[in-house]
């Protein structure tokens, strides 16, 4: 459980705050911002967006991950106070940085099938 909530505590609130800061365009930012704009909309879809190794990584996989994020979402308080700070391409693999409230936390991707998709840390 605590894994389960370490990896939803990393990722959910910098992704989610990311969606700030634009997106629709054809750069890897700007798709990865896509993807955080849909997370925002609908936190659930956090678990459609992490990629196969993250999935695995969770206890039950991705039932135990919509559960989770159902039962925790990020709260508004904590998406206002974060700001990012960074997102960081390299590749088929990305690094947002983001500061929040608690201090500063990164959220890995990669891209799997053209897509970009939440990697475990």
């Amino acid at each position: 459980m605590h894994r389960r909530k370490s990896l939803f505590a990393l990722l959910a609130v910098p992704m989610v705050t990311l969606a700030a800061c634009g997106g629709g365009g054809d750069s890897d930012e700007d798709k990865i911002t896509s993807v955080i704009n849909d997370v925002k909309d609908n936190p659930a879809s956090l678990c459609d967006h992490f990629s196969a190794a993250a999935l695995k990584s969770i206890p039950g996989g991705k039932a135990a991950c919509v559960k989770q994020v159902k039962a925790d979402p990020p709260s508004e308080a904590d998406v206002k106070a974060s700001k990012i700070k960074k997102i960081e391409v390299d590749g088929e693999k990305a690094t947002v940085t983001n500061e929040t409230k608690s201090g500063e936390a990164t959220a890995k991707f990669v891209k799997e099938d053209g897509e970009w998709k939440f990697d475990v840390q």
